[in-house]
């Protein structure tokens, strides 16, 4: 299964493990949360960011450090683009994807 968390107030997203819906190659799941995850990973390398890809865990780790308030809307702009697309593929496979969103205090992942 795959886990996503994602922490708006922290500007953070965390996917984990593999969805396991089809034979690799093949999941449709997977296709889907991975499109989604690297197009997360290639817009976040213009961002102040600390990205964590680990293919052997099956982790994909994106935590936004805005430095001003017009950084702070673009990250929060792109994680919940993202996020709201990991969500629906949650909503829509959820034998095979796990989406919580965590609140918590508003401020940037250091």
């Amino acid at each position: 299964m795959t886990e996503i968390r994602y922490e708006p107030g922290r500007y953070r997203i965390r996917i984990t493990g593999h969805a396991g819906a089809g034979e690799k190659g093949r999941d449709i799941v997977c296709a889907g949360v991975s499109a989604l995850a690297f197009a997360l990973l290639r817009q976040a390398g213009g961002e102040e960011a600390a990205v964590t890809v680990d293919p052997a865990a099956a982790l994909i780790d994106v935590r936004c450090a805005p430095a001003d308030e017009a950084a702070a809307l673009r990250c929060r702009a792109m994680l919940d683009t993202v996020a709201g697309g990991l969500r629906l593929i949650a909503e829509t496979w959820p034998d095979y994807v796990r989406f919580e969103t965590i609140s918590g205090k508003e401020e940037a992942c250091v």
